[in-house]
């Protein structure tokens, strides 16, 4: 706005900060560590409740991919499928209620909250079966704990991309 003001030749004038202390200073001391946590808090609880959840998802993908080939045999893809989606089912029932009551505190209308908790993982569910396919496709890899692998560092970038997405629209007030 400063360099528009030049630009187009506007007068303004500088103003000095000033700084003022109320009551010598009493109430605006910095706490580094309570300080931190007010900031960082809500990061810090996705990350908890995020940590807990995945070992929950993985966990039940690697068990169901496993369990899964004596019934889907060579067909890979519905397999992957079929172990993501059911991992997910349950993981994200205890994600949504870690973060809505524990991570974000929402007042949000509960359901609300929940249909746009649950848009937002089924395009993660989506995303996530379509690299592991993707990335076992290209790395030539067959059901085992690499695709575990594959799944654990697709998720963790998923898990970026939704701290923010769950913020500012899922529980936002």
């Amino acid at each position: 706005m400063l360099l528009e003001m030049k630009r187009l030749g506007l007068p303004f004038d500088e103003e000095p900060i000033l700084t003022i202390y109320n009551d010598n200073n009493s109430g605006t001391h910095f706490h580094p560590l309570r300080d931190s946590l007010r900031i960082y808090g809500v990061i810090f609880r996705f990350m908890l409740s995020s940590g807990v959840c995945s070992l929950i998802d993985l966990g039940l993908f690697t068990l169901i991919n496993l369990l899964a080939v004596p019934l889907f045999g060579d067909n890979e893809s519905l397999r992957i499928i079929v172990a993501t989606a059911g991992a997910r089912v349950v993981s994200s029932l205890v994600n949504f209620i870690l973060n809505r009551s524990r991570v974000f505190r929402s007042g949000r209308n509960l359901g609300r909250s929940a249909v746009r908790y649950y848009i937002l993982a089924f395009a993660q569910l989506i995303v996530s079966a379509l690299l592991v396919r993707g990335i076992s496709a290209l790395s030539g890899t067959e059901a085992g704990l690499l695709q575990t692998v594959f799944k654990l560092v697709t998720d963790t970038l998923l898990f970026f991309v939704s701290f923010g997405i769950q913020r500012d629209w899922v529980y936002a007030d």
